[in-house]
């Protein structure tokens, strides 16, 4: 259990900072132009608990394929991460896209690209935890 709630606790973690980051500082002008297109009125109390809940179930998938994995290599939870990040999100921008044909098409390109990378490397460091629990086990 430990296990399983570190690799949550790290990939939130990760996915946290690196959307709060990328969409508040490298793609914030990109971003929110692309998000007033289609709510005019974004942010408060509720776009926080919505962040919130997004991003737990995109941590929870990435430790849950990752820490499944019974061959775990390093290509393996890259790809586990980027599968789970390109789902997730790049579904998200197809879809708004589909729905509102303002949503700009390089957003959709950038931001499915940029959260199939960090979730690579979300995945990554998940296998990097696993391996260091499991690492640690055997020391014991």
């Amino acid at each position: 259990m430990k296990k399983a709630l570190a690799a949550f606790g790290l990939s939130f973690v990760i996915i946290a900072v690196g959307n709060a980051g990328s969409h508040g500082t490298f793609l914030a002008a990109t971003v929110s132009d692309a998000v007033v297109a289609i709510a005019p009125t974004p942010g408060g109390p509720s776009t926080f608990i919505w962040l919130f809940v997004v991003w737990t179930l995109i941590a929870v998938g990435t430790a849950y394929f990752v820490s499944r994995d019974r061959e775990l290599t390093n290509g393996r939870a890259a790809m586990a991460g980027a599968l789970v990040g390109l789902l997730a999100d790049g579904s998200w921008n197809v879809i708004n896209r589909a729905m509102w044909p303002q949503w700009p098409t390089p957003t959709l390109v950038l931001d499915s690209a940029w959260h199939t990378a960090h979730g690579a490397v979300t995945g990554l460091a998940v296998a990097w935890l696993l391996r260091r629990f499991e690492h640690s086990s055997k020391q014991a």
